[in-house]
């Protein structure tokens, strides 16, 4: 919204101020960028979600028919990921994992890497 007080007795006069150059482009631009979406058949839509009882909130980007849906939590993180027939979702989630779960099976080695890194083969 803007607001606009005109001095005078033509109360049109006001009215070139409404339009500015960098508006009528930026509005422009976006206008295009859409255009080209469409014709190039790319649709974006976003949604929410619940995975592993964490609220997500969801892209669905689709290219001519086919598409994946992207979904990350509050917190950062992927809970959703690809398609109806192929994808990755977070089933349970813990803020504090037990540590057993960073354990190194038995007869696992560890090698160091330059710069002090570790890694296991």
């Amino acid at each position: 919204m803007q607001c606009l007080s005109v001095k005078g007795s033509n109360p049109l006069l006001g009215m070139e101020d409404l339009f500015s150059p960098t508006v009528a482009l930026g509005a422009l631009s976006e206008a295009k960028e859409g255009l080209v979406s469409r014709l190039l058949g790319i649709k974006v839509s976003s949604s929410s979600a619940t995975f592993a009882g964490q609220p997500s909130t969801c892209v669905t980007v689709t290219v001519r028919g086919k598409g994946g849906k992207y979904c990350v939590t509050k917190q950062g993180l992927l809970s959703y990921s690809g398609s109806s027939s192929s994808y990755f979702e977070l089933t349970k989630y813990s803020s504090k994992p037990p540590a057993s779960l960073f354990s190194l099976p038995a007869g696992a080695t560890t090698q160091t890497l330059p710069g002090g890194t570790s890694t296991t083969p």
